[in-house]
């Protein structure tokens, strides 16, 4: 059973990454969705992880501002290729 991991953003270590940290402790081989992934601010633990990261993340100011893109975050998560996996898991800060 294929499983994928959807959080909105990897951009400190609160709470709801505390919850990510669970899923991948049961789902370690599951690749993790964001919209950005701040590595200077994200946990330690999600830098060995398969992280796949939307467009947001390219452009110019997109990881250090990305709540400047609130308009552009759904046609971001839209584009995520998941058809491949059985399972979604989602978690979100909000």
């Amino acid at each position: 059973m294929k499983v994928a991991l959807v959080h909105d953003h990897l951009a400190q270590d609160g709470g709801s990454e505390q919850v990510l940290k669970v899923f991948h402790e049961l789902f370690p081989e599951a690749p993790t969705f964001v919209l950005v992934h701040d590595r200077a601010k994200a946990s330690p633990q999600f830098l060995k992880k398969d992280i796949r990261t939307s467009f947001i993340q390219d452009i110019p100011m997109g990881l250090r501002k990305y709540q400047w893109f609130l308009p552009l975050m759904p046609h971001a998560v839209e584009r995520y290729d998941l058809s491949g996996f059985d399972i979604v898991l989602s978690s979100s800060a909000i």
